[in-house]
């Protein structure tokens, strides 16, 4: 007696999936009117006008995933004894199945970099109390007379040591030996050297520009990404990262009816913040916490000499974050009868990484604010030449606690 079988591996029913392929968000907010007044008037007036502004243009482009999937129905003919086999039958069925990033519900996700927007702030705060002790003066005259003592006796032991070659050479020999000895070298060009330059150069500038009528602070910061890694991801995972920067802008303009009151207010005798100066190792505060600009910007606004000063902040983003599926894939099927009898296949290694949507973002944000909003903010600031200073500066306890244990 004959059997008739057809092997068919089953298809999921077709389904509709609907997305949005691109979605833009754009705009722009701004709060000066030409009809009351256009800046060629403000030009010709003389006069400083900032005001808040604010555009934007973020995009999300969406993008369907095909993923490949399969469905089989294995066989072997024979009869009941296995006589008369035939081939054996594999009916596979490949097809795929069509996703978006939202469809993926309950997958792992993992961020591989993104913007900390806590640390825009604190830059935001950084760059702001920055460009207000900058803008209230170039020379701070009452912390150069309070160390001029320290300056005078800097030079006098460099001339002594130009004096005599020979034991200068000797000792920098010497110091080649010991680590502490290049530390207090460094130390003393980063922070009685360079100081006497700096004062130099400041004082040149404030003569240099007692004429102009106009002063313009700036300061500067950069955010970028912080990235992150996956010690042990799963077989299937979504992934996000984030590329580009954030720009942080603060400016401070100031104008003066003469020069005699630009001078006066560009050389500052300021207790409060010479007392913050003098205190040992305020500076390497400073280099986390915005305490000697948040000083200033307490301070030395209270005897404001310019005619008109503004100031304003601004943040530029320009980002793209990409969304990846990752999925490991292989398609393995099997149907034993016995010991001796049984089909199988595989699909081989198909697994892949697949672009689910991109996310762009392009803003410029900008406002006013005034020294009285300038908050202490966490904003660290470490260079090579501060990594180098804080080297320098642990190996004074280090080498004393090395010596007590002899």
């Amino acid at each position: 007696m004959n059997y008739k079988y057809t092997y068919s591996p089953s298809v999921p029913a077709n389904a509709v999936r609907t997305y949005e392929p691109f979605v833009v968000d754009s705009g722009k907010m701004d709060t000066f009117s030409k009809k009351e007044e256009s800046f060629k008037r403000i030009k010709q007036l003389g006069l400083i006008k900032m005001t808040p502004y604010s555009v934007w243009n973020n995009t999300t482009e969406n993008f369907l995933l095909g993923l490949p999937s399969h469905t089989h129905s294995l066989g072997w003919p024979h009869c009941l004894d296995w006589s008369a086999t035939l081939p054996q039958v594999k009916a596979i069925s490949s097809y795929k199945l069509m996703h978006t990033i939202d469809s993926l519900v309950g997958m792992p996700v993992y961020n591989l970099g993104s913007i900390d927007y806590d640390e825009v702030t604190d830059m935001v705060q950084s760059a702001r109390a920055q460009v207000v002790s900058d803008s209230y003066q170039t020379l701070d005259a009452l912390t150069l007379v309070a160390e001029s003592k320290e300056t005078l006796l800097l030079f006098k032991n460099l001339i002594s040591s130009i004096k005599h070659p020979l034991r200068s050479a000797r000792k920098a020999l010497a110091k080649a030996k010991s680590h502490k000895e290049h530390a207090d070298t460094w130390l003393q060009y980063r922070y009685a050297i360079m100081p006497v330059i700096y004062s130099a150069k400041d004082i040149m500038q404030t003569l240099a520009e007692q004429d102009v009528m106009f002063k313009t602070s700036r300061a500067r910061r950069t955010v970028i990404p912080t990235r992150y890694t996956i010690d042990d991801p799963p077989n299937r995972y979504i992934t996000h990262e984030t590329k580009g920067e954030v720009r942080v802008n603060a400016i401070g303009k100031a104008k003066y009816t003469t020069s005699s009151l630009r001078l006066l207010d560009q050389i500052s005798f300021n207790p409060v913040q010479t007392a913050w100066e003098l205190v040992p190792y305020s500076f390497v505060l400073d280099w986390f916490i915005n305490v000697g600009d948040w000083i200033a910007s307490r301070s030395l606004n209270l005897s404001d000499v310019a005619s008109q000063r503004r100031f304003c902040w601004s943040v530029k983003e320009n980002l793209r974050t990409e969304w990846y599926y990752h999925r490991y894939y292989r398609y393995q099927a099997e149907k034993i009868y016995d010991s001796t009898h049984r089909v199988d296949w595989d699909s081989g290694d198909l697994s892949d990484v697949y672009l689910g949507r991109i996310e762009t973002v392009d803003s410029y944000e900008r406002d006013t604010f005034s020294p009285i909003d300038i908050d202490l903010g966490f904003s660290p600031n470490l260079n090579l030449s501060r990594w180098l200073d804080a080297y320098a500066l642990s190996l004074r306890p280090l080498v004393k606690t090395l010596k007590s244990l002899k």
